[in-house]
């Protein structure tokens, strides 16, 4: 029997289930709405539709690589309860392998991707409806590096929040504390060069109207110094190579990648709901 776009249609308004979810329903139950409603409630895919729209604020970042080629991604679930459970730990373990094997760097296509006779949308059904809880994957990145260049890779509290980091080259015990450094400092940009001219105008003239209110008796030219000075201290503060070293307050990572002859590329850190 042909399944037409309307009998597609009929069979989500009642369910809430996916467009693939209904169409493979219909496929299995000859287009009987009927028991295609009953099919997807054996399958679990209806409770899981149902759970869709819920809050998904816990969760794992995680990395995985090989060769030059490395992927981040973050998958959510309510409760951080349900981010340690061995069900949700497996589908992290199973979708970096999808990820790496297959290099799907956006997540409709990993989600639309079929894996052993399911889309991946489908197995994060699957695991709704076993944990009770809504599961979404999030976002997915791809990071690829030179032949000489390294990477490094920092995991805090179980993938709470992940870092990569590409080094210009292979410096395995820097590029873990630079990575580490990066987990605990926030930085936002890797050297004051590289801040993005918006940003800084528009801190600029944030400084300007406080300094407008704070300093109104001072000679322009001192407020100009001060704003200045102010700037400078915010971006110490904001960029990776002017910040102090986490294992060495007296260095700045700039000063200790030196010293290991060796510099950062590019980083990337991710934190969970972030």
């Amino acid at each position: 029997m042909k399944i037409t776009a309307e009998m597609i249609k009929d069979l989500r308004q009642k369910t809430h289930a996916g467009m693939n979810e209904c169409h493979k329903a219909l496929q299995q139950t000859e287009g009987n709405i009927e028991k295609a409603i009953v099919f997807l409630r054996e399958k679990g895919i209806i409770k899981a539709a149902q759970k869709q729209g819920r809050v998904t604020s816990e969760g794992i970042t995680n990395i995985v690589f090989a060769g030059n080629n490395a992927f981040l991604y973050e998958i959510n679930s309510e409760t951080d309860f349900v981010s340690k459970n061995e069900h949700f730990q497996q589908l992290v373990k199973m979708l970096g392998e999808i990820i790496l094997k297959k290099q799907l760097s956006n997540v409709k296509d990993l989600l639309a991707f079929n894996y052993q006779n399911k889309t991946v949308q489908e197995l994060l059904f699957e695991k709704t409806s076993v944990l009770g809880e809504n599961i979404t994957l999030k976002r997915v990145l791809k990071v690829t590096k030179k032949p000489q260049e390294s990477f490094g890779i920092y995991k805090h509290q179980g993938g709470r929040i992940s870092v990569l980091v590409v080094l210009k080259n292979d410096c395995p015990s820097v590029s873990e504390d630079i990575a580490m450094h990066i987990a605990a400092s926030k930085p936002q940009f890797l050297t004051p060069d590289k801040v993005d001219p918006t940003f800084l105008a528009e801190e600029k003239k944030i400084l300007h109207k406080q300094a407008a209110k704070e300093l109104s008796d001072k000679p322009a030219q001192m407020i100009e110094k001060i704003i200045e000075n102010r700037l400078g201290k915010m971006l110490k503060d904001m960029c990776l190579s002017e910040q102090p070293f986490v294992k060495n307050a007296d260095q700045k990572v700039k000063d200790y990648l030196k010293a290991n002859n060796t510099d950062v590329v590019y980083y990337v850190r991710w934190e969970m709901g972030n």
